[in-house]
């Protein structure tokens, strides 16, 4: 679908590197691989941590407001999605622990068809824009928050 764009030669060549890499391993391991991979390509400063290896407990909200606990968060930004259960559960503002909701901001690329089609993956990005492109398109993303 995406041979002739032109971030498809960038984009194949990092998903094959991510993929050959990964043939006998957990789906799991790969995905956070390409995410890992793809934050040191763009120039994103981010620590990623497992949640598996903090030994928080809990669910939902709860075990949310344990993990920001885990790795010393002092606030949490969520999706706009989870506004509404972790409203529900109350977790955070019982602890008194700031939480914040962060609404999706759309900006179009060209996606080589006519009509845009939003909330597609980064991949969808890199094969039509590359990876310089694509760290242009997050400054345009920040910018217009």
């Amino acid at each position: 679908a995406y041979a002739g764009r032109p971030g498809a030669t960038e984009g194949l060549a990092f998903l094959e590197h991510q993929l050959v890499a990964h043939q006998d391993g957990k789906l799991a391991d790969l995905n956070i691989d390409i995410v890992e991979a793809a934050a040191a390509e763009l120039g994103l400063a981010a620590s990623f941590r497992r949640a598996t290896e903090l030994g928080a407990q809990g669910k939902r909200s709860d075990h949310l407001l344990e993990i920001c606990r885990a790795v010393g968060a002092d606030s949490y930004l969520s999706p706009m999605g989870s506004a509404e259960y972790m409203e529900e559960d109350g977790v955070f503002s019982a602890a008194g622990f700031p939480s914040r909701f962060q609404g999706f901001v759309q900006v179009d690329y060209p996606q080589g068809r006519k009509d845009f089609v939003p909330y597609m993956s980064f991949v969808d990005a890199l094969m039509n824009l590359g990876w310089s492109g694509l760290r242009d398109l997050i400054g345009a993303m920040k910018a217009a928050a």
